[in-house]
């Protein structure tokens, strides 16, 4: 969804009703999650197509839409990655522990 939409961006949806004709919408297709622009509704069926791509995709039914686009984080997508590989997410694990669990020496 670039320019709209970078990689690394937290994207924030809601799930609705109401979609309407621009509107960025998430949709199931074969065991994905797509996130697209919608260029046209037809009755149930509904045409995206990606700001980057040339063609449109095909028609998909409005029951798999799974929610429409509120906003996005910058970069945030990125930091939850990086927290959460097993490395650093046990290492901050540890430290949290440390911190917690350290005596302090009380001044009298």
């Amino acid at each position: 969804m670039e320019p709209s939409l970078k990689i690394n961006d937290f994207v924030i949806m809601r799930k609705t009703k109401s979609i309407k004709v621009n509107d960025i919408i998430s949709y199931k297709l074969n065991n994905s999650e797509i996130l697209h622009r919608v260029i046209r509704i037809n009755n149930n069926e509904i045409v995206t197509k990606g700001d980057a791509n040339n063609k449109e995709d095909n028609p998909i039914s409005i029951n798999q839409v799974t929610g429409v686009y509120v906003g996005k984080i910058k970069y945030l997508g990125s930091i939850i990655i990086f927290i959460t590989k097993p490395i650093v997410f046990s290492t901050i694990i540890t430290l949290l522990a440390v911190i917690i669990f350290i005596p302090v020496k009380k001044e009298l």
